[in-house]
């Protein structure tokens, strides 16, 4: 990096400034002499420099005036200064606001020169690599930001999405228990195990159990009270064959004279005539309409 870096020097001594400059074109640095502040600000922005030596006493624009100018525009320009002429609070002020270093004159040893420069290079190439890394850093910390914002962006979405079907299913449940509940004939979800499931508040208020308490009873204890069913009860006969069977009985706990109506309850996949029990295990659904009226009416008739 040495052999390409530029330096510039200025000082306003012609003998002390070629003197630096030769040693350090020597050292393999490219080179520029100017001998007051004004010159070397233009240089900067022109040319492009790496490090600046800089005397502290000039006429016009002296170091330290020179130095605040430069930190003004870039703090990756290291600027050393070299003065023979400055006390010990010159030193610390030019440190103080930024000078890399501070060599005084006259310089013994030029090795003191070429040792701050590559010092300052390699500060310079530190402050570089650790922007560099800083804004590689910042840009994968916005990459993964973004990437948050979008999948909980998604996660917002498919969260509403299933609120809004949670809601569908929901309201179309409560739709249809609502319309069961409006029928006049009674109706009984028989699953697994021949328990009620469910059972609509018509064929409850029959019965005199709640909706509630009905789910889990065995059917035969539900719509007729007794453990075992009558053998010619419809839905035993759909245990059988897997058909629809209805039958008209007198049962006081289902209000009197009724028909009862068996119907295979199954998943849509499921074939019907086809008898396959272990495709819907007994599951169906059971109706229970009022007959009272018309066996009272057929009655009547029959006496005429």
């Amino acid at each position: 990096m040495s052999s390409k870096a530029h330096i510039l020097i200025v000082e306003d001594e012609p003998l002390v400034r070629k003197t630096m400059a030769v040693y350090l074109q020597n050292q393999g640095y490219q080179v520029t002499e100017v001998d007051n502040g004004q010159l070397a600000l233009d240089c900067i922005v022109e040319d492009g420099v790496d490090v600046l030596l800089s005397d502290l006493r000039m006429p016009g624009l002296d170091g330290l005036a020179l130095l605040r100018e430069v930190l003004a525009r870039t703090s990756l320009l290291p600027v050393i200064i070299i003065s023979g002429m400055g006390t010990m609070q010159d030193a610390i002020e030019a440190l103080r606001l930024g000078a890399f270093d501070y060599i005084t004159k006259p310089v013994h040893d030029m090795g003191l020169i070429s040792h701050s420069v590559e010092k300052a290079l390699l500060h310079v190439t530190m402050q570089q690599r650790d922007a560099h890394r800083q804004q590689e850093l910042e840009e994968e910390v916005a990459r993964q930001t973004r990437e948050l914002r979008q999948r909980n962006e998604q996660l917002e979405e498919e969260i509403r999405r299933r609120l809004e079907q949670e809601e569908l299913v929901f309201n179309a449940k409560q739709e249809w228990e609502q319309t069961v509940d409006a029928i006049p004939d009674g109706i009984a979800l028989i699953g697994p195990g021949q328990r009620v499931q469910r059972v609509n508040s018509s064929l409850a208020h029959t019965v005199a159990v709640s909706c509630h308490d009905s789910v889990g009873t065995p059917y035969a204890d539900y719509f007729y009270g007794q453990p075992a069913p009558l053998a010619c009860c419809p839905y035993q006969q759909l245990l059988e064959d897997g058909q629809l069977h209805s039958q008209r009985c007198y049962n006081e706990r289902l209000g009197g004279h009724v028909e009862l109506v068996a119907v295979p309850f199954v998943e849509r996949h499921t074939t019907l005539p086809e008898y396959e029990p272990e495709l819907w295990e007994g599951r169906a659904v059971l109706l229970v309409r009022d007959m009272n009226e018309r066996q009272q009416a057929e009655k009547e008739k029959e006496v005429l």
